[in-house]
């Protein structure tokens, strides 16, 4: 694990789990890190101090490997399976149970929301039965039950990111749904597959193959900026007024300026 300075650009302390790190979820000064078995096995959830990395005490989250945090909640799910696992952000203790009726591609937090994705009904040939379509539900945070009605998605779900006022996801290899509170959803699909999206208070970002393209959270219009940032881009993310983009065959993380697309940082993460 790394944390990394965004005033300094530059790593700021370094700690482990035991197997590889695969996502991440903060809440408060607590970082929940997925340990995937370096031998194979069930991924789980660890508690880290943020500041430091280093390991905190409290029941981990097992059977996870999708955390999400956010209203004194951290909410892990595993992928494809049927099941929210709730825990107390600050006792690290399991407290809430919720049980879906689809398998789960992807959650996030936003605000006082838990988002879900939730695949589409499974065929059923003898029944003559086709595929429904795949939903996503707003939960509330604090407790993991219904807050408004769902939203229906056409297209395979996944990569799902949530903020207060929010949430998008990709629905297919081309196409981006935002749900925006107050606006209608917003279905765009764009010329080439896309990647990896990330939210801004004022936008929506996604990877395309030429560059990133921003779409104004107002009125859903689409912007094209051209990057060269990397080899393999992998994940995207917006904050402290940057984009931060990582690459899978890259140990470091590239800064890039949202208004011009500019890398303004390259930050090793191996010290």
């Amino acid at each position: 694990l790394v944390r990394i300075d965004p005033a300094a650009e530059r790593v700021a302390a370094q700690g482990s789990v035991p197997g590889y790190p695969a996502s991440l979820a903060v809440s408060g000064d607590t970082l929940w890190a997925v340990a995937t078995p370096v031998g194979g096995g069930a991924a789980r959830v660890v508690r880290r101090d943020a500041r430091t990395l280093a390991a905190r005490p409290g029941t981990a989250l097992g059977g996870g490997d999708m955390p999400a945090a956010g209203a004194g909640m951290v909410w892990g799910a595993a992928w494809s399976g049927r099941r929210l696992t709730g825990v107390d952000a600050a006792t690290g203790r399991v407290v809430r149970r919720v049980r879906l009726p689809r398998g789960i591609p992807a959650i996030a937090v936003g605000g006082d929301r838990l988002w879900v994705a939730l695949y589409g009904r499974r065929p059923d040939p003898s029944a003559g039965r086709r595929r429904g379509p795949a939903v996503l539900l707003r939960l509330r945070a604090a407790t993991g039950r219904r807050a408004t009605a769902p939203v229906t998605l056409r297209g395979r779900p996944w990569d799902l990111v949530a903020d207060a006022q929010g949430a998008w996801i990709r629905a297919g290899y081309r196409v981006l749904v935002g749900v925006d509170r107050g606006r209608p959803a917003r279905r765009i699909r764009f010329a080439s597959d896309i990647a990896s999206p990330a939210l801004a208070p004022a936008a929506a970002w996604v990877q395309t193959t030429s560059g990133l393209a921003r779409i104004d959270r107002s009125d859903g219009s689409v912007r094209q900026v051209a990057v060269s940032a990397g080899v393999f881009p992998s994940r995207l993310v917006a904050g402290w007024g940057s984009l931060w983009l990582a690459d899978l065959l890259e140990p470091r993380v590239t800064r890039i300026d949202p208004r011009t697309g500019a890398v303004t940082a390259r930050i090793a993460l191996l010290r």
